[in-house]
């Protein structure tokens, strides 16, 4: 799952895929610059999409977990809910936010 929201998001998974040119000829087309704030129009994102399966498609998920992670992009691996409450230290008893409470309400 890969999210590419802000300019800075959006900057790192560019350059992560090296997509710099193929973004830069669809601006072009478009007349927009999608690292400007609300820039990527909704009815492209199946052409942005396909982009960015093409240029993951050869690649190992190892060699793209390396690269994302050095280049600060916004992912991480699918999972279920319950895969990530299983597996991920986030969700422990350890994090106090997420700490059982008795809300007075219950008693109601």
């Amino acid at each position: 799952m890969i999210v590419a929201i802000t300019a800075r998001q959006w900057a790192a998974l560019v350059g992560a895929l090296s997509l710099e040119a193929d973004i830069e000829a669809l601006e072009s087309t478009l007349g927009v610059r999608f690292a400007e704030r609300g820039r990527r129009p909704i009815s492209i994102s199946e052409e942005l999409n396909s982009m960015v399966q093409a240029a993951i498609g050869g690649r190992r998920l190892a060699e793209l977990a390396a690269t994302f992670d050095s280049r600060g992009v916004c992912w991480s691996r699918y999972q279920t809910l319950g895969q990530a409450v299983a597996s991920e230290p986030f969700f422990g008893e350890a994090n106090p936010m997420l700490a059982p409470l008795e809300h007075q309400a219950a008693d109601i």
